[in-house]
């Protein structure tokens, strides 16, 4: 018997997910609450990102770009309170943020899914947009002393993706 989810994603508009585990189930990965999935890449031993979420809850989301944008800027993962949306302090290099690192190493291909919301505050789902991205640039506020978070003034790890090759 077929899965009840998959055939409810699938009816959905193209590219779109009512909720993560959707996106899963229709063969993409994205986790269930962190905004970067990671894997193996079939090329290096070091773990890749493969999608990134951009949710537009953090204080310094820029999510209101077009499908067909010619880059945004992500934050990368760490320094923000455990139940909350704001920076407390300076990001640093985890594991989620090695991996986007990694990616642009080995010029690994990412999905990106933008969170798609009603007038009143209600989150509708995600929208996987058509191109795959890949990191361009970095940007380390630890090093650099200007990529810092305009409200919070801690330092960030900015990721400069563009869609394409």
């Amino acid at each position: 018997m077929a899965n009840p989810l998959i055939k409810k994603a699938v009816i959905t508009k193209k590219g779109f997910f009512r909720v993560r585990s959707e996106a899963s189930l229709c063969g993409h990965f994205l986790h269930p609450q962190k905004g970067i999935t990671t894997g193996n890449s079939k090329y290096g031993t070091h773990k890749v990102a493969v999608s990134i979420a951009l949710d537009g809850k953090y204080d310094d989301d820029q999510i209101a770009f077009a499908a067909a944008c010619e880059s945004f800027e992500y934050s990368g993962r760490s320094g923000y309170a455990s139940k909350g949306t704001k920076q407390i302090k300076d990001q640093i290099w985890n594991t989620d943020n090695n991996a986007l690192r990694e990616s642009r190493e080995q010029n690994f291909p990412i999905s990106v899914f933008v969170a798609e919301w009603d007038e009143n505050g209600k989150k509708l789902g995600y929208q996987l947009l058509p191109d795959n991205y890949y990191v361009w640039e970095i940007k380390d506020g630890n090093v650099d002393g200007v990529t810092l978070n305009p409200q919070t003034g801690h330092a960030q790890i900015k990721f400069v993706l563009k869609p394409g090759k």
